[in-house]
């Protein structure tokens, strides 16, 4: 019996040791498994109705939200564009979920979401093949009007300061880009 709890032993201190070098092997980085070229420019970002991550309207705290659509953008098109394609968008007018009610409390630095407030985002896109020939093109205003009823909304968002507008990126990119995509290809 006390062979049987070693060898248990030992067999589990192995398998242990054993799977950081499984996951390291089969675990690729989008960047490694994608080479795909994403180019983001905000035309007016001053004329957009909501980037205010801070509550004061900073240079700053607009430069917080389109660094991290941005990101958005690009990491999501690692994901879902064939390697070697590009995709160049061009985003119109952003509006974050909720806003700041300064009227109504003392403090003018906490956003209240509230249905009226609802995430919004408009930008033209393009994606260009390997050859750089465009395959296809179009114009998006994604909003979701029901944005508070997200069941895990709260539990997702640690630390994303435009995630609704960042969740409707990437629920785009996963259905209608996606599916644009198979039919510019076939």
């Amino acid at each position: 019996m006390k062979n049987i709890k070693r060898l248990s032993t030992v067999a589990i201190i192995l398998s242990m040791l054993a799977l950081p070098g499984i996951a390291a092997k089969n675990d690729k980085k989008p960047t490694d498994e994608y080479n795909v070229i994403v180019k983001v420019d905000f035309t007016n970002p001053s004329g957009f109705r909501d980037i205010n991550y801070d509550g004061m309207d900073t240079i700053k705290g607009r430069r917080i939200v389109l660094d991290e659509i941005r990101d958005v953008f690009r990491s999501e098109a690692q994901k879902h564009l064939p390697s070697g394609y590009t995709l160049d968008v061009r985003v119109r007018d952003i509006d974050l979920a909720g806003e700041y009610e300064p009227e109504r409390l003392p403090e003018n630095d906490v956003r209240v979401d509230r249905e009226v407030y609802p995430p919004r985002i408009q930008f033209d896109y393009q994606v260009l093949d390997e050859l750089e020939r465009v395959i296809g093109k179009g114009s998006e205003t994604l909003t979701d009007l029901n944005y508070l009823m997200n069941p895990v909304r709260a539990l997702r968002r640690q630390g994303e300061v435009a995630y609704d507008v960042s969740e409707l990126i990437r629920d785009w990119m996963k259905g209608s880009l996606s599916r644009k995509l198979n039919e510019w290809m076939t």
